[in-house]
């Protein structure tokens, strides 16, 4: 493993995450075009031990192909791709991530290289979906949800 103390609270490691530990929690986690490289199958051992070295309010930053590109440029870009350079599909993905208590709080896709929609951003956040269902009731959403329901159930 190395560290690079950067200024102030901000720490950079780089380290084979199959064994990797460290004495302390991390509030922040960037994954940048880093998992279509891993082997699938080790993806769930990976955010456990991104898990454990997790606080209650740690954020994960994934950024991938979006795999219906990817899926593209197999069929017909071989050249452009890396020894392991698989699509992850977003089910896969969260069974990975919520073996170890990290929920989706953001995805989205977007054009980077292409004039498709050839990226995707994923933002994980610690704490399984039921731990956030008092929150949902107090959204404007959900309050107007509420009233549609009620009103058209009588």
């Amino acid at each position: 493993m190395q560290a690079h103390k950067g200024k102030g609270w901000v720490e950079f490691m780089v380290s084979d995450m199959k064994d990797f530990s460290y004495e302390r929690k991390f509030d922040f986690i960037v994954l940048p075009d880093v998992l279509e490289h891993i082997p699938v199958e080790d993806h769930t051992a990976l955010f456990k031990t991104l898990g454990r070295h997790s606080n209650a309010d740690t954020t994960i930053l994934i950024h991938i192909p979006n795999p219906p590109y990817l899926r593209n440029v197999i069929r017909q870009r071989q050249e452009l791709l890396q020894v392991i350079d698989q699509p992850l599909d977003t089910s896969e993905l969260l069974n990975a991530t919520a073996a170890a208590d990290f929920r989706v709080h953001r995805l989205w896709s977007y054009s980077l290289f292409s004039k498709h929609e050839d990226y995707q951003c994923i933002i994980l956040k610690k704490g399984r979906y039921f731990e956030f269902m008092e929150d949902l009731h107090k959204t404007k959403f959900s309050i107007v949800l509420r009233k549609l329901v009620l009103r058209f159930s009588k």
